[in-house]
């Protein structure tokens, strides 16, 4: 109200609780903190530019168990001539409480292209699994567990690094974290934290500290 935020309305036990509040820190991102708010509470200038700067970044997702080793060392492996076939996890191999015994458990990610655009996800998984089969010969003894195309409302990245929008949305005490305003260079879950910070440094910095023993 008034450009401020005064509360929160949330679903507890199936019904509608008000909390009262003047400070919301969102980590659902700046387009879905506009829904659940309504567009009509924020300035005209924030709401042109969820519109037209954020940029999805799109990722394909493939969980594989396999009985023979695909990879032996820990960690990811990272891909340099593919076609869309970008890094891999051995997650077995750190942590193999994963997997039932003699079964090895990876997750890989492809990038489609175009990444931030539409795309055709049928023809860019199967150009995914077609570099997986040519990477690893023993490939086609594996079973594949699911194939997600995080893409939209729910991509890899709710911007791409270079289109992110800032933390905060012209609603005074309304605070946006997480990967769509996230500082330029950084990215993934590191990033997410990192804006966290940012605007808890903000945020106590703006408000006096309550003295020793106060509550």
């Amino acid at each position: 109200s008034d450009g401020r935020v005064e509360g929160v309305t949330v679903l507890r036990n199936g019904e509608l609780v008000r909390v009262d509040t003047d400070l919301v820190i969102s980590n659902a991102g700046p387009k879905a903190t506009v829904a659940l708010a309504g567009s009509e509470a924020f300035p005209a200038d924030y709401i042109a530019r969820v519109k037209n700067d954020l940029r999805p970044a799109a990722n394909i997702v493939i969980n594989v168990a396999s009985r023979e080793p695909l990879i032996s060392h820990p960690g990811i492996v990272t891909f340099g001539k593919t076609r869309r076939l970008c890094n891999m996890a051995n997650l077995s191999a750190t942590c193999p409480e994963l997997a039932p015994p003699g079964w090895h458990l990876y997750v890989a990610y492809a990038v489609p292209v175009p990444a931030l655009g539409d795309f055709d996800a049928d023809a860019e998984v199967a150009l995914a699994l077609e570099d997986l089969r040519e990477q690893f010969t023993n490939f086609d003894q594996a079973k594949i567990l699911s194939i997600r195309v995080m893409r939209d409302d729910w991509p890899a990245q709710r911007s791409c690094a270079g289109y992110d929008l800032p933390r905060e949305t012209g609603i005074e005490g309304l605070w946006c974290v997480g990967d769509a305003v996230k500082q330029y260079g950084n990215g993934g879950t590191q990033a997410c934290a990192e804006t966290a910070k940012i605007v808890t440094d903000a945020i106590l910095a703006a408000r006096p500290r309550l003295s020793a023993g106060r509550v």
